[in-house]
């Protein structure tokens, strides 16, 4: 059950500290055992959300570009 909690906490997002002092485990390592997946996901997803905001930023000033250009003519 520890195991369980340990990985639903760390896809909420909470700190080792926070999973540490519900689950009581003892060191981060415990931890990391129990969470290594969920935090892989959570690295995973953070890293989708930057490249589609990093894209939707440079369509953005493409198409603010165009519009300038247009209005040039």
């Amino acid at each position: 059950m520890r195991k369980a909690a340990a990985r639903r906490f760390a896809k909420a997002g909470c700190s080792n500290q926070e999973i540490k002092a519900w689950t009581g485990h003892t060191t981060d390592s415990e931890v990391a055992r129990y969470t290594a997946a969920a935090d892989q996901r959570t690295l995973s997803d953070t890293a989708a959300t930057k490249l589609l905001a990093n894209l939707a930023e440079r369509l953005a000033k493409d198409a603010a570009k165009a519009l300038e250009l247009g209005e040039n003519k």
